[in-house]
């Protein structure tokens, strides 16, 4: 799944191939994610290429505030 990098989009990810998509979070930058794990939180973390592999859908809002750019 291509990724945008617009701050702002919303990533959705599965854990395996087929399964249904159970986590999502926000793209803080082109290279970080915002999105919470249980017991610890909301956190802000690295894009790394694990996490990408696992975006199964891209959401962007249409008409962004210039500061998303």
């Amino acid at each position: 799944m291509k990724i945008n990098n617009l701050a702002g989009d919303i990533l959705v990810f599965r854990w395996k191939d087929g399964s249904p998509a159970k986590h999502a979070g926000i793209l803080a930058s082109s290279t970080s994610l915002i999105h919470t794990y249980d017991r610890i939180g909301v956190v802000e973390t690295p894009l790394v290429p694990a996490w990408k592999r696992r975006v199964a859908a891209v959401f962007s809002f249409p008409g962004g505030s210039p500061w998303q750019h």
